[in-house]
């Protein structure tokens, strides 16, 4: 597998770092993805990260041949009702507050696996809803409940692939260059879109029970705090609407 000898900071680009530690993996034949990585901070900008791991296309084949998210139910679960019905009051609240009908928006979920939120949405009366995942299970999952679908991965969507909203719920924590994911981003975005981010908050770690195991995990290789994160999304030309910390401590960019 093709390593990453040098990592540049996914935020700033800068080569200055300082080793934190080294996270191993237990290595199981045909089974194991990623051995270890080292996670540094920047000394330039702040930002911790994964260094020395695979390229993108490795982990877009990950994705695609080994999801863990293709999990089927009939029903949306009481825990998901609610989590997802505090997601949209937060998205309402602030584009109401632009006196833009979210209703009538083109609405793109990126890394959705099975599309509950999508699944949500519609039943709550939204039209225009649509799909994208690099798992073809979970596009298959996806149809099955008429929801509009795409097997894909932010780098793979194509410039005409227009939309007014788009969503990235715990995506960027797993993409290797998230300044070229962005740019991505930008040219399907409608111009005056708005992007909705929640990423696991880094300044939130140590409350949760099963740190460093679930987000120093094969897959997560950032580690955002507000500014951090803050940082990224200015450096791209987007404006921060608001943010929130909820009870799973992640932030939202919308």
């Amino acid at each position: 597998m093709e390593r990453i000898e040098k990592r540049n900071c996914p935020i700033c680009d800068h080569y200055n770092n300082e080793i934190l530690f080294r996270q191993e993996f237990v290595d199981i034949k045909e089974v194991t993805f990623l051995k270890g990585y080292e996670v540094v901070v920047c000394n330039n900008c702040g930002f911790l990260y994964a260094d020395n791991i695979p390229g993108q296309k490795e982990f877009d084949l990950y994705y695609k041949n080994c999801s863990k998210y293709e999990v089927k139910a009939d029903e949306l679960t009481d825990s998901q009702i609610s989590r997802f019905q505090a997601s949209l009051n937060f998205i309402e609240e602030c584009i109401n507050n632009e006196e833009i009908n979210f209703e009538e928006f083109r609405i793109a979920d990126i890394g959705c696996a099975t599309g509950d939120f999508l699944r949500f949405l519609k039943g709550k009366g939204y039209q225009d809803l649509n799909g994208i995942d690099p798992s073809p299970l979970c596009v298959k999952l996806m149809k099955d409940n008429h929801i509009n679908a795409k097997q894909a991965t932010i780098n793979e969507l194509e410039e005409h692939e227009k939309y007014d909203f788009i969503r990235l719920n715990a995506v960027l924590e797993h993409v290797v260059d998230l300044n070229y994911s962005i740019t991505q981003l930008k040219k399907i975005l409608n111009k005056g879109g708005y992007l909705y981010l929640s990423v696991p908050n880094v300044q939130g770690f140590k409350e949760l029970v099963n740190c460093p195991f679930q987000e120093f995990s094969v897959e997560h290789i950032n580690y955002f705090s507000k500014n951090s994160l803050s940082n990224l999304m200015r450096k791209h030309g987007f404006t921060l609407i608001d943010y929130q910390i909820n009870h799973n401590k992640l932030y939202s960019w919308s």
